[in-house]
């Protein structure tokens, strides 16, 4: 939700001819205002992840700077779907950099629908961890919601993040 993220993808959907809605908002667990913090990495790096949610945060070098810091609004997404702005999902894409239980929460009425068969969830044990969040529990939202999960190992990493891919498909019938 950060305008300079925007803009690129605006300009990246442009040179590919992709047709697509960017929304100014973070998919969470709340229809709320939050504050999205910013870590030096972010700052200096372009293109790279280095921002949570305050509400997924656990004492981030961000809290202790206000410039680092920047309000956003966030939304259900299952809000989304009930006020008409975007339609039920049926395949979804989720890296949020250790806020996927919040998105996840957000999104439940949606994961439950038949129509919804198909998830990959970038999930980091280390950053879940970090907020007391056993990283099993995605995979149990996900299989309560009535996929059949199955992880995925991230080729390019070769650090010990604790990051893989959750991939979540529920049966034909």
């Amino acid at each position: 939700p950060i305008q300079t993220a925007l803009a690129r993808l605006n300009q990246n959907m442009l040179l590919n001819g992709t047709k697509a809605a960017l929304l100014p908002f973070a998919l969470a667990d709340t229809d709320d205002l939050e504050t999205l913090e910013l870590t030096e990495h972010y700052l200096s790096t372009v293109g790279t992840a280095g921002h949570v949610l305050s509400s997924a945060s656990t004492g981030s070098e961000a809290q202790e700077d206000a410039s680092r810091q920047l309000p956003i609004l966030s939304r259900r997404g299952d809000s989304l779907v009930s006020e008409g702005i975007v339609p039920h999902p049926t395949a979804l894409k989720i890296d949020v950099d250790g806020a996927e239980h919040l998105v996840l929460d957000g999104l439940t009425n949606s994961l439950q629908r038949d129509e919804c068969s198909l998830i990959y969830v970038e999930n980091h044990r280390n950053l879940l961890k970090n907020q007391g969040i056993d990283w099993r529990d995605i995979e149990h939202k996900l299989e309560d919601c009535g996929f059949e999960t199955s992880r995925m190992s991230l080729a390019d990493r070769s650090d010990d993040s604790g990051t893989y891919i959750l991939r979540g498909m529920k049966p034909t019938r």
